[in-house]
């Protein structure tokens, strides 16, 4: 029996961290698909989000009204170019972890937290293109969503933290997992 396994079988190791990196790498190229094809339809549903509540809202500012509404819609292509940055990222680090002799759950954790981190800060942006023409304030909304950008953060901060100590602990230091 060969004390190595080839790096084919070796993925299967990683299938979920691959599933999560395939799947934004979907979100991300449906996200700039349908806001460049859909770009006319999405801009005058925005802004006639934000005329039913001109009043209320933008206090009959309609340039203002107009400004959010191209915030709103610049917020997709932000989301679309997160989730291919964050699948990139992690298809890298898990073809780095496959070079790596032992997988671990400690590395299957890393790869899978940086994952949905960034699946949640995508989610908070595509959830203040919907709220912000309604809302009138970027602050406020981004205020309403706090929690997702933090907790978003902090799960992309500690998988990145993790990957960098298995990368040291395997590479520098030359311990064994």
């Amino acid at each position: 029996m060969m004390e190595r396994k080839r790096t084919i079988y070796r993925l299967r190791d990683y299938k979920t961290s691959i599933v999560l990196c395939l799947f934004l790498g979907t979100v991300s190229i449906s996200l700039l698909a349908f806001s460049s094809i859909f770009n006319s339809s999405i801009n005058s549903a925005l802004r006639e989000k934000a005329t039913t509540v001109l009043v209320s809202n933008y206090n009959n500012n309609l340039s203002l009204a107009i400004e959010n509404c191209d915030k709103a819609f610049s917020y997709i292509e932000k989301a679309s170019l997160l989730a291919m940055l964050v699948s990139v990222m992690g298809f890298i680090m898990v073809f780095l972890f496959l070079r790596i002799d032992k997988p671990s759950p400690q590395k299957y954790f890393a790869l899978n937290i940086f994952q949905l981190g960034g699946l949640v800060i995508v989610i908070m942006m595509i959830l203040v293109v919907f709220n912000l023409p309604s809302s009138g304030n970027l602050q406020n909304v981004l205020y309403n969503l706090r929690f997702l950008k933090i907790s978003g953060i902090i799960m992309l901060s500690l998988s990145y933290a993790l990957f960098i100590w298995h990368m040291l602990k395997r590479i520098v230091f030359e311990l064994e997992d």
